[in-house]
């Protein structure tokens, strides 16, 4: 087992069993999805910016299944942002997500492409966190 530190979205760890995050993002950036291996999970804060540096939102487990991405809440969070890790096109988007409770119901994280959905909780052009649960392996 190896632990590494370092800037969530710009360290590239390699494959990885697990991943934890421990400052808020928008969403799951593709490289720690990536580095995931089958079975493998990331523990990240989906969060928006409630100050300059302090977030708010979902502490959220995302799991790898084959090249799918299910998702559940851990718990409530607020916590320092990561600053690399926000997207002011996509801030907008998180909030109403927290505060309408849209992102309460996330089961997965889509990587696919396609059109933005009434499945879509945040819709990007590299992720998306989605209520679409994954089917039964």
């Amino acid at each position: 087992m190896a632990l590494h530190a370092g800037d969530g979205v710009k360290f590239d760890p390699g494959p990885c069993d697990a991943i934890f995050i421990n400052a808020g993002v928008i969403h799951p950036h593709v490289l720690g999805l990536d580095r995931l291996t089958e079975q493998a999970r990331l523990v990240v804060p989906l969060t928006m910016a409630a100050t300059p540096i302090l977030g708010q939102g979902i502490m959220a487990k995302i799991m790898r299944e084959r090249s799918s991405y299910s998702a559940q809440i851990v718990s409530i969070v607020g916590i320092f942002s990561c600053t690399n890790g926000r997207d002011p096109q996509l801030e907008p988007l998180m909030a109403k997500a927290l505060t309408t409770g849209a992102l309460l119901k996330i089961k997965s994280v889509r990587r696919d492409s396609h059109e933005a959905a009434d499945t879509c909780i945040l819709h990007s052009a590299d992720v998306c966190l989605s209520t679409i649960d994954l089917p039964a392996a």
